[in-house]
């Protein structure tokens, strides 16, 4: 995986089914607004046993 940066108000797309991460830290937060077509759930995968994406 990657690790982008992206701007204040920048639209970013994920295709569906992908795991995503966010840059929030211990000290900075994080917005998001989140758009789908169809009923979504929201895992915690690094509490799943699966790694957390660097």
């Amino acid at each position: 995986m990657t690790t982008d940066t992206v701007d204040p108000g920048t639209f970013v797309w994920f295709p569906e089914g992908m795991v995503q991460s966010h840059g929030a830290t211990e000290t900075d937060d994080v917005t998001f607004l989140f758009i789908t077509n169809k009923a979504f759930d929201i895992h915690f995968t690094h509490l799943e046993g699966e790694p957390m994406p660097s």
